[in-house]
């Protein structure tokens, strides 16, 4: 990578040890022995929005909690970039409390946000979307965006880091405003372990997504037990009921085991409602329900 022709005006490379020798005039000399990478394209890091006209606030925060290895890049949004965190991290807007802002993580965060434990309410709620999670791989989601004010949840194009924890227990919890998710990705994934609680105290918002039919439980894989319960969930309506019952039969689930429906006293419908409840009966499912209309 030297350039051979030394004289005056010359630009070579240093030595393994960054000890050049001098042999002309006005040279320039570089270390190419450790080259600073390029950094990732935007395309792959983990891609989310920050609202402050809902927290009325005019910070951020990036929370670390569990994993091993934090060692993280993130843009804020508004120009500024911090390198090499490895813990949790905070910025300050200068721009009035209103704006929205597009941060991008990239490097090694096994669990992202935490939402549900390290940010305050105000934090929580204004991250409004997840664009993308990039081509980072994660190692758990417990309580990662509960309480935040998602209203769509997309897992697709998630990944799990090899031997993770694979633990998505609340993962959106509370999340008020959430009217549409996509689990795939995270359940499509043989290294998923755990869902439980994953929407606790918000399964109602959720099924309010049967009116445009975008409630998606495609492929599901806990890699164990699958246990669909809350308060929230005894509240729905014979219709919402025949709904969920419908989904569930119409999932292909691939590697789960004991699987278990608490509705409180919701009921479901005769026709439909009854027959997809007995098809879940008769494939193992354990329902507790308040029985058919």
């Amino acid at each position: 990578m030297a350039n051979n022709n030394i004289g005056w005006g010359s630009i070579y490379a240093t030595s393994y040890w960054g000890l050049p020798t001098q042999t002309g005039w006005g040279d320039i000399y570089y270390n190419d022995a450790n080259p600073t990478p390029p950094a990732p394209p935007k395309s792959e890091k983990l891609h989310f929005v920050v609202d402050t006209s809902l927290s009325n606030i005019n910070s951020a925060k990036f929370a670390k909690w569990q994993g091993t290895g934090w060692n993280y890049d993130i843009e804020w949004g508004d120009g500024t970039t911090q390198t090499g965190l490895t813990g949790t991290s905070s910025h300050n807007y200068s721009a009035p409390v209103g704006a929205s802002y597009e941060l991008f993580v990239s490097g090694n965060v096994p669990q992202p946000f935490s939402a549900g434990i390290f940010l305050t309410d105000a934090e929580a709620l204004q991250i409004t979307e997840i664009k993308s999670w990039g081509t980072l791989e994660y190692w758990t989601l417990t309580f990662a965006l509960q309480d935040t004010g998602l209203t769509t949840l997309d897992m697709s194009g998630f990944t799990w880091i090899s031997g993770a924890q694979g633990n998505a227990y609340s993962l959106c919890g509370n999340c008020r405003n959430l009217t549409s998710v996509n689990m795939n990705g995270i359940i499509n994934s043989e290294r998923t372990t755990s869902l439980g609680s994953a929407f606790q105290s918000n399964f109602t918002n959720l099924l309010r997504s049967i009116e445009w039919g975008d409630f998606n439980f495609s492929g599901i894989d806990t890699g164990g037990a699958l246990s669909m319960s809350g308060n929230a969930v005894e509240i729905m309506t014979p219709t919402q009921y025949d709904y969920l019952l419908n989904k569930l039969v119409n999932t292909t689930f691939t590697s789960v085991g004991s699987r278990s429906l608490t509705v409180g006293a919701s009921k479901y419908n005769s026709g439909q409602g009854k027959t997809d409840r007995d098809t879940l009966v008769a494939n193992g499912w354990t329902i507790t329900d308040g029985g058919q209309v």
